[in-house]
């Protein structure tokens, strides 16, 4: 997906670049990237009003980290894990932030 190094830079740089470049190209959406557990309760149907990929990001030492990567019109995403944007990003239209920061509601 984007040209940047392996490392834990890497995994900030790619969580952030994704929800930047998604919401320029595809502004009437909101983007989240996350790799931890989390919920989501997105407004309308998968396919029409959200949409989602997986993506397998390359590690340095081997391996690999799956990042979860979400596009939709509404709703609300609760994070069940580590914060940061080695785990997370997110960028849209947010309506309020609540336990901590873990549970975002999205206009």
């Amino acid at each position: 997906m984007h040209n940047l190094t392996k490392g834990d830079e890497g995994r900030r740089q790619f969580t952030q670049q994704t929800v930047k470049e998604g919401r320029a190209k595809y502004p009437e959406y909101n983007w989240v990237v996350v790799h931890p557990k989390h919920t989501t309760t997105f407004d309308g149907k998968q396919g029409v009003d959200w949409g989602h990929l997986h993506h397998e990001y390359d590690l340095i030492i081997g391996g690999t980290v799956g990042y979860e990567i979400y596009w939709f019109t509404g709703g609300k995403f609760e994070l069940h894990g580590d914060r940061g944007y080695l785990n997370w990003a997110y960028y849209g239209d947010v309506i309020s932030t609540s336990n901590g920061g873990a549970t975002v509601e999205f206009a």
